[in-house]
């Protein structure tokens, strides 16, 4: 029987897991510092609500992971129609652009200025090309100074930074179309690589997706163990030979595991292993920057708010990046006749307001009535949630010190980093049954690092699809 210890309980963990012990002949252990499955997916039982951590739903076009995630749910998943958009302006604009609603919807002025400003782009770049290194390389070539400056520079700001320090990878991951032209004609057209009609969602909330995936491993005869904390790993000869944690102040040890999985941060991993990495490679992982997330739950004692899914706020008057509303995509996660908001703010942990839950609640209230949304009597409750390390910020130096930190780790020839977190990968949950899928078969396959790190390289390849 073959071990293998898998580190976190979010859904690349929890997926890895249950291939694993549903091929047969592996013995999984999953190791989770919290009480909740999940990760950045997990759910928070509120009262009679159910809220998710952030707006997920389930949508891909990734070959077959739409069949494996109905293979998982036993074919439970419901499809809701997409309704979503971006507002900018003092307007709603619908998304994917509706050819007779925009004339409505839409300055014309704004339009002609995105216009000109294309074509002024385009004959600049036929004239004296320039090289996309940075994310706002990528938009003034590609879209022109207006779109950049209207749709794009401001949401980089808010989530990620200064785009001029941001590298191109991360323009082509949240927009894979290659300039203003292909967008407009790729929305008119509906292309499934950049909006989708319809997705899918778990009738109980996102939750469900990993609370099943943890029965099925605890069917197979696995082990998910809560509220344990990872305390260290000890590597011989090239290998995992010993790794520890404790759960309720009881101390466990697993000796020579086949395999180890980590779905944790990088550093938190790094900082884990014995004999202690280079102080190069910890460094370069220290460099590795991530944003925090406060999320407002806004709760209404009324059936809906917004109307859609979900509203994208790009201009940076708003201190929010996007607002959800998670029983539009399913009545169950809220009582009846109620239902909740969730404001997304993006902040760097070191920011003072990060800390300061009323200051932030305020500014999102506020600019909720600024926006139209609601007035500040029509919310009847409000709760703050948290993360310090949610949004990776790919700035122009990542690469290197991401690659630098990998190299070193795929010299222990029976651990893998995957992940969000132990990848530094800017990717959804899809990504994460993917990712999990083929780390999974190649541990089946014998687990040789080589084939890992060829079979890892479709990994730079996923976007993003809103």
């Amino acid at each position: 029987m073959t071990r293998t210890v898998i580190l976190g309980a979010g859904i690349s963990g929890l997926y890895t897991g249950f291939r694993l012990a549903e091929k047969g002949g592996q013995r999984v252990t999953l190791v989770e510092k919290t009480s909740t499955v999940g990760g950045m997916a997990k759910a928070l039982p509120y009262k009679c609500y159910w809220l998710d951590f952030g707006p997920h739903k389930i949508y891909s076009v990734l070959p077959g992971i739409l069949d494996e995630y109905q293979r998982i749910m036993n074919n439970r998943l419901i499809t809701v129609t997409k309704h979503n958009s971006i507002f900018l302006e003092g307007k709603r604009i619908t998304f994917p652009i509706s050819p007779l609603k925009a004339p409505f919807q839409i300055n014309p002025i704004s339009i002609m200025k995105c216009g000109f400003s294309f074509i002024t782009a385009k004959i600049k770049q036929a004239i004296a090309p320039r090289p996309i290194k940075t994310y706002e390389d990528y938009f003034l070539a590609g879209f022109g100074q207006a779109s950049y400056k209207l749709l794009f520079r401001d949401l980089a700001l808010k989530v990620w930074g200064d785009p001029k320090t941001l590298t191109e990878e991360l323009a082509r991951k949240r927009v894979p179309v290659p300039n203003l032209l292909e967008l407009i004609t790729g929305i008119f057209r509906r292309k499934p690589t950049m909006s989708a009609k319809t997705f899918l969602y778990p009738p109980g909330g996102f939750r469900e997706v990993a609370e099943t995936l943890k029965r099925k491993i605890e069917g197979f005869d696995g082990s998910v163990s809560l509220d344990s904390q990872p305390t260290g790993i000890t590597i011989k000869d090239g290998k995992v030979n010993e790794i520890r944690y404790e759960t309720e102040g009881k101390k466990h040890t697993v000796k020579n595991p086949d395999f180890v999985v980590s779905t944790i941060h990088v550093l938190d991993l790094l900082n884990l292993i014995t004999p202690r990495p280079p102080e190069a490679v910890i460094a370069a992982a220290n460099r590795l920057r991530w944003r925090g997330l406060v999320l407002v739950f806004l709760f209404f004692d009324r059936p809906n708010v917004l109307g859609e899914n979900w509203t994208f706020f790009p201009e940076r008057r708003y201190i929010f990046n996007r607002l959800s509303e998670p029983t539009s995509q399913s009545p169950e996660v809220a009582p009846k006749g109620k239902t909740y908001v969730i404001a997304e703010v993006t902040l760097d942990p070191t920011d003072p307001l990060f800390e300061d839950d009323a200051a932030v609640t305020k500014r999102v209230i506020e600019d909720l009535a600024k926006a139209g949304i609601c007035r500040p009597n029509d919310i009847k409750e409000t709760l703050v949630k948290k993360a310090r390390r949610i949004y990776p910020v790919y700035d122009v130096d990542y690469r290197e010190n991401l690659v630098k930190v990998l190299k070193w780790l795929d010299c222990i020839q029976n651990m893998f980093s995957i992940g969000r977190p132990g990848l530094f990968n800017y990717n959804n949950t899809d990504h994460c049954i993917d990712t999990g899928m083929k780390l999974a078969d190649t541990i089946l396959a014998g687990g040789k690092m080589k084939d890992w790190i060829e079979v890892r390289k479709s990994f730079n390849a996923y976007s993003i699809i809103d």
